[in-house]
């Protein structure tokens, strides 16, 4: 009697290598500068950078200082500058968000700090319109200098 043939299985999918990196800023450690490649960001310690990922987490004691553009963000420590979340915000207890803050959720817990311009994304549509700019080529066009074109063919 023959034994039954298995069918050939497909190899197991290789985890994406891009954008799985996560930075632990540990208590007691600084660091300065820009942030690249980098998903989710846990700082235990003191930061002070600019940077763009997907999730950023501040323990109780660590600071963030800088600009940063996020999908999703929790503070139980302190972030000072400007700070970006196209997700959900979180301020813990004992968590403080100062400076130029927009969100597209945003959660405070009893005893969370949030302070400065603060704003839900997408309120302001000059920012709306800088967002979509920078994320296009770069090369757009503010309204100001399409009206200027445009009266310069109308008046040729």
């Amino acid at each position: 009697m023959e034994a039954p043939v298995q069918p050939a299985r497909a190899p197991e999918p290789e985890p994406k290598a891009e954008g799985t990196g996560r930075l632990i800023v540990g208590p007691a450690i600084k660091v300065k500068g820009e942030i690249g490649a980098c998903d989710t960001l846990v700082v235990q310690g003191e930061v002070e950078a600019s940077m763009s990922g997907r999730v950023m987490e501040v323990a109780s004691g660590g600071l963030f200082k800088g600009k940063v553009e996020l999908e999703e963000a929790s503070v139980s420590g302190k972030v000072e500058g400007t700070l970006t979340v196209s997700g959900l915000l979180t301020v813990a207890r004992g968590g403080e968000v100062r400076g130029k803050i927009r969100y597209g959720e945003l959660q405070i817990e009893s005893g969370g700090v949030i302070a400065g311009d603060v704003g839900l994304l997408g309120d302001d549509p000059q920012e709306d319109k800088l967002a979509k700019s920078t994320k296009s080529n770069g090369a757009s066009k503010s309204e100001k200098d399409e009206k200027e074109d445009s009266e310069e063919k109308a008046g040729a």
